[in-house]
């Protein structure tokens, strides 16, 4: 969300794009039980990161 939310305001991406991204990004999560702190972490470390490509591979 941070980093989407980023662009928008930074002008990259419009604001009806912000649900779009984070759905893509949200479809490729692959969901723990139970998760640990530590996946917890690399969840949100892998997020930013597929949210960041997501943002690097749209043309606009």
């Amino acid at each position: 969300n941070e980093i989407v939310v980023a662009a928008f305001l930074n002008e990259r991406i419009a604001f009806r794009d912000i649900p779009r991204l984070i759905e893509q990004v949200l479809e490729k999560h692959k969901p723990t039980s139970k998760p640990t702190l530590d996946d917890i972490l690399e969840a949100d470390r892998w997020a930013r990161q597929e949210a960041d490509n997501a943002l690097k591979s749209r043309a606009i």
